[in-house]
């Protein structure tokens, strides 16, 4: 229920970081202890969204704009950062599905 919640968000937000940040956010909290990802915060955060996707699409990529964009006013829209919040939600622990 929580990753079908989650992509009809990411599809009305649009590539919008602050929304993204905020559906990821909740996404990491649904599949993981909230001990081990509330507190993450800036590069921390994004160095958990790569381990968990294996990859550095969040510390080197477009996904940098999640750790900055909810505190910036009027944030640009990030191009194909939805597409990569997408694919982590999809491919997070397929138990909770």
């Amino acid at each position: 229920a929580w990753r079908r919640a989650a992509r009809a968000e990411i599809a009305a937000a649009g590539d919008d970081p602050v929304r993204l940040a905020e559906i990821l956010r909740r996404a990491a909290l649904a599949t993981h202890p909230r001990v081990d990802v509330a507190s993450l915060t800036g590069p921390a955060w994004l160095a958990f969204l790569d381990a968990e996707a294996g990859g550095t699409a969040f510390t080197e990529g477009p996904g940098r704009a999640l750790a900055t964009a909810p505190y910036v006013p009027d944030p640009a829209a990030v191009p194909g950062l939805a597409a990569l919040v997408a694919d982590w939600v999809r491919t997070r622990n397929p138990a909770l599905a």
